[in-house]
């Protein structure tokens, strides 16, 4: 788990469909709309990103009604791409997350997202309590979606994150960044993270 409040980032065990990136969906595509430090503000800088590819952003591995079959898009998913972000000498954490599906799989990857913050809305971890729930914002486009993920200590402050989903086409971006940010903040992140997308 991220030191903020992230999702649990453990291996899917989903096997992705064998099928090799194209031009329009490999990697370089990928990278290409992943977001610059610079667009988080000022003190923030990209930090070294693990070198294998990245696991789904929602896989939720410590939730007790966690199921993998309940999410099938995560077996087409073609390829992932990650960058992570610091400010400053603090312990601010963010992720930006780009995924490719096979055709028609995104929208369904958007269903699976709504699903596991249903499923998963609470569940105890690290001692705590992990939940999220959904955000209703006036966002430009049904296939976006923003969640506040909060984890709770005992003695500890709650901390929490936000999450933000945009798909274009066959290809999802999700932003994870710490709160507080104001709701102007996150309508503008999910338009950036659209842009990027193409």
């Amino acid at each position: 788990m991220e030191p903020t409040a992230a999702p649990v980032p453990l291996e899917p065990t989903a096997a992705p469909v064998p099928v090799q990136p194209t031009a329009a969906t490999g990697t370089g595509a990928l990278d290409a709309a992943l977001l610059p430090p610079s667009w988080l503000g000022a003190g923030w800088r990209e930090t070294p990103s693990p070198p294998e590819k990245p696991p789904w952003p929602w896989l939720q591995a410590d939730c007790p009604a966690y199921r993998n079959e309940d999410y099938p898009a995560q077996g087409y998913r073609r390829d992932a791409v990650q960058r992570r972000y610091q400010h400053g000498q603090a312990s601010l954490i963010a992720t930006h997350v780009v995924e490719a599906y096979e055709p028609g799989w995104a929208a369904r990857a958007i269903t699976d997202v709504r699903r596991v913050v249903g499923t998963c809305a609470e569940y105890p971890v690290l001692g705590g309590a992990l939940s999220f729930a959904v955000v209703e914002a006036d966002f430009p486009t049904e296939d976006a979606l923003l969640v506040r993920g909060r984890i709770e200590s005992s003695g500890a402050p709650a901390r929490v994150m936000l999450f933000v989903t945009v798909r274009r086409g066959d290809r999802l971006s999700t932003l994870t960044f710490p709160d507080p940010v104001d709701e102007q903040a996150a309508y503008a992140a999910a338009a950036k993270l659209g842009d990027l997308l193409g």
